[in-house]
């Protein structure tokens, strides 16, 4: 009798550009991962409660409720706190970093970026949480 293979892992992909978020959708679904997407904070927010993704990317500079907001609220409730979150932005300023990851982010990876990187950081990410 073989081994069942796991379910692959949900990843709720944060970004506003619909181009930046459909690219990284796909190269995720190529990948492996089953995709969900998000365009702004408060669907971000719904999402990550309502799906309870393995792992979130999510963009800082998102509109309606910034990306930095989005991690401290997910991080502060206890049904979404163990999700890992991985900031992927174009900011990349030191108090940036500094700022995503006082709200909880668990990685940070600077936009553009290859996606091999990107791969690796999510898989890292996803054993840490795993094991």
């Amino acid at each position: 009798m073989s081994a069942q293979p796991a379910d692959p892992a949900l990843v709720l992909v944060v970004e506003d550009d619909r181009d930046n978020r459909e690219a990284c959708s796909e190269y995720l679904r190529f990948s492996g991962f089953e995709v969900a997407e998000a365009r702004d904070g408060i669907e971000a927010l719904e999402k990550g409660l309502d799906l309870l993704p393995d792992l979130i990317l999510l963009d800082l500079a998102i509109p309606v409720v910034d990306g930095c907001e989005v991690a401290r609220r997910l991080k502060r409730n206890p049904k979404t706190c163990h999700i890992p979150i991985v900031a992927l932005t174009a900011l990349v300023m030191p108090a940036d970093v500094k700022r995503a990851f006082q709200a909880g982010c668990n990685a940070f990876i600077e936009k553009p970026c290859r996606p091999d990187e990107l791969l690796v950081e999510i898989q890292r990410q996803l054993g840490e949480e795993r094991s």
